[in-house]
């Protein structure tokens, strides 16, 4: 998998570029965008079914972009077992099902993606508590989350749990 992420890296690979990569190379056989759905359609029309087209940004336009051809997402560890249900569902032909559980998640993943460091002290602080890190010690000069941000979390986390 090739990962263009030109809003984080400051280059942008373009889908003819990568194309032209994995037919040189047969190991790449997917590309992992960071953007949203307009550029996924251009991504999977620019592919032209040479490579499986897989979304990031945290999994915050998985559906729109699974509408726009995406063979699906690649995103953070800390909600993606909500986040399989819900491709789950879409895949299954439950488009409604899949949009009503997705608008339980959204709320997280919009509050998550105020950048990439605060997006990882959010990841790391929900693997914290469903067990999976032992902690959530976050290098410098990243300081992690402040405790409104903790608070803020939990609630949009815990809403997830009662819907």
């Amino acid at each position: 998998m090739v990962q263009d992420a030109p809003e984080f890296l400051g280059i942008e690979l373009g889908p003819e570029l990568v194309v032209e990569l994995a037919r040189s190379s047969p190991e790449i056989v997917c590309v992992k965008i960071e953007a949203g759905p307009e550029r996924i359609a251009e991504w999977v029309a620019g592919a032209a079914g040479e490579l499986a087209v897989f979304g990031g940004n945290a999994g915050l336009y998985l559906l729109d972009t699974l509408d726009q051809g995406a063979a699906g997402i690649a995103p953070g560890a800390d909600v993606a077992d909500e986040l399989t249900a819900i491709y789950r569902l879409w895949r299954n032909g439950d488009a409604a099902r899949a949009r009503t559980r997705f608008m339980c998640v959204l709320p997280l993943l919009v509050f998550e993606s105020q950048g990439i460091e605060h997006y990882n002290a959010c990841a790391k602080h929900l693997l914290v508590r469903r067990g999976v890190l032992a902690g959530s010690h976050m290098r410098a000069p990243t300081s992690g989350l402040t405790e409104i941000g903790r608070t803020l979390l939990e609630r949009y986390f815990d809403e997830i749990a009662r819907a």
